[in-house]
């Protein structure tokens, strides 16, 4: 269910950049006792964003939680952000722009490198993401938040909040969202947060039970004889 102070992808996917030193940290724990040679690969990192306001920080932070993981003795060798130019997704199309690199289907597919291109260029130079990048990138961010920006969203939903896997061609726009979700930053989720958010879900689901028995009632009475009165 989509949650407003959330920030999301183009696409619909949660930003959690905390999320990869978990999985990280959880993968090494299952299986380094029966493969202690067992080295790792990140091969898909990325956010969908054409405008390209969020990707930036999005790869700094992720960047800075997969050093954590180094720094921690998890065996990580390598990493791929997805994805160099703008592509064709599986159930989402053209709508959201995953690329470091634009590509304009318009213009003879000419391929336009964004900022975010160039800021990973520099890090893949460099190997170092300083603490100046990340503060500028964020505050940038921040920026645009205070005019008010808003961002595409390719994701249907429903009028319960709910998104489907139905992609859209054509985005709606919704507000980029305020709240911190830099790695390190995120709290952890407050229980009764928790809870109330559970029970939104819950009361969505005897809704939907609700609303397909009375369409099964409306159907049953429709094919029922007439009687005499």
């Amino acid at each position: 269910m989509l949650v407003d102070e959330e920030e999301y992808s183009e696409a619909g996917r949660g930003v959690y950049p905390d999320g990869l030193l978990e999985v990280l940290n959880a993968f090494h724990k299952r299986y380094r006792a029966h493969h202690p040679s067992l080295k790792y690969i990140i091969t898909e990192n990325g956010f969908a964003d054409s405008r390209d306001l969020r990707r930036r920080p999005y790869l700094l932070e992720h960047l800075l939680a997969a050093y954590t993981a180094l720094k921690q003795g998890i065996p990580l060798e390598g990493y791929f952000h997805w994805t160099l130019s703008d592509n064709w997704e599986w159930a989402d199309g053209y709508c959201p722009k995953f690329g470091l690199v634009a590509v304009d289907r318009i213009h003879e597919l000419k391929r336009h490198p964004r900022p975010s291109y160039y800021l990973y260029q520099q890090i893949t130079k460099t190997g170092l993401v300083t603490r100046k990048q990340r503060e500028r990138e964020w505050n940038i961010l921040q920026s645009e938040i205070k005019r008010g920006g808003s961002r595409p969203f390719c994701c249907a939903v429903d009028d319960r909040q709910r998104m489907w896997a139905d992609g859209l061609d054509k985005p709606t726009m919704r507000a980029i969202a305020e709240k911190d979700w830099r790695f390190g930053k995120s709290p952890t989720q407050d229980l009764i947060v928790y809870v109330l958010r559970s029970f939104e879900v819950i009361q969505t689901l005897i809704l939907d039970v609700i609303q397909v028995l009375g369409g099964r009632a409306n159907l049953q009475s429709q094919h029922e004889p007439m009687r005499d009165l």
